[in-house]
Order: structure tokens, then C-alpha cells, then sequence
């Protein structure tokens, strides 16, 4: 498979679909009430930057496709925010106010946001250490 379709499989189907196959989980009442839907998919959004920097270091390797690299952690942080505003969009269809969220909600999507942004912008610093000592080393 080419490598840029690979990457864009590997980043966005994950991102996205995960939090659409949860949509309708929100619906639930049960499942609503007891917040097991923003719990799994908030711990989503917080691991997601891992597996992305896993992947895209991995695809980068067996391709060698390290001299665009930047684009790649591009991706990663299109990633981390599409997924991270997909969970606040789960939530805003499911109680059926969109612009108007409560103070909690509003406080909790921007420190998930943060935390998974946070992570992958620690991870594509160290990725991009590692491709230069690479580098350096050849």
C-alpha cells in the first residue's frame, strides 16, 4: 500500500471512527447517566496520541520516509483536535444544546484537549530527536 494512504488509514479511520461507532451510545440513557460514554472516550482521546506517533514512526521507518516527517506530525495534532471536537460534538448532539455547554463539560473538553495535545507534542519532539540522531548516525 502507498505510504500515504497508509498513514491517512492509520490516522483518521481510528480518530474518527471510533467516536461515531460511540454516537449512539449516547443515546442510552443508562449508559448516558452513568458518564461511561465520556469516560471511554475521553481516555481515547488521551491514548490516541500514542498510537498515532506509534504508527506514523513505524510507517516512516518501513517506508523511509523520514524527510517528511513534518507532515506527518501535521497529521497527528488534525488528529488528536478532530477527535477531541467529535467527543464534545457526541455530547452536544445527545443532550441537543451545541453552543451552549454547561461550565464542566466546557472545563473538561479543554483539559482533554490540552492533556492529548500536550502528548503529542512531547512524542513528535522526541520523534523528531530520534530521526535526527538517525540522521547523524548514517
Amino acid at each position: 500500500m502507498h505510504y500515504w494512504k497508509r498513514i491517512a488509514l492509520y490516522t483518521f479511520i481510528p480518530a474518527i471512527g471510533f467516536h461515531l461507532l460511540l454516537m449512539p451510545l449516547w443515546f442510552l440513557a443508562a449508559f448516558q447517566q452513568s458518564a461511561k460514554a465520556m469516560s471511554v472516550e475521553m481516555a481515547f482521546d488521551v491514548l490516541l496520541p500514542l498510537y498515532l506517533l506509534k504508527s506514523h514512526y513505524n510507517n516512516s521507518e518501513e517506508f523511509v520516509q523520514f524527510k517528511n516527517y513534518y507532515i506527518n506530525a501535521i497529521l497527528i495534532v488534525c488528529a488528536v483536535t478532530a477527535s477531541c471536537f467529535l467527543y464534545y460534538l457526541n455530547w452536544a448532539i445527545s443532550i441537543g444544546d451545541f453552543l451552549h455547554p454547561d461550565p464542566e463539560t466546557l472545563t473538561n473538553t479543554l483539559h482533554e484537549y490540552y492533556v492529548a495535545i500536550s502528548i503529542a507534542t512531547v512524542g513528535i519532539a522526541i520523534s523528531f530527536l530520534s530521526i535526527n540522531r538517525k540522521k547523524t548516525a548514517q
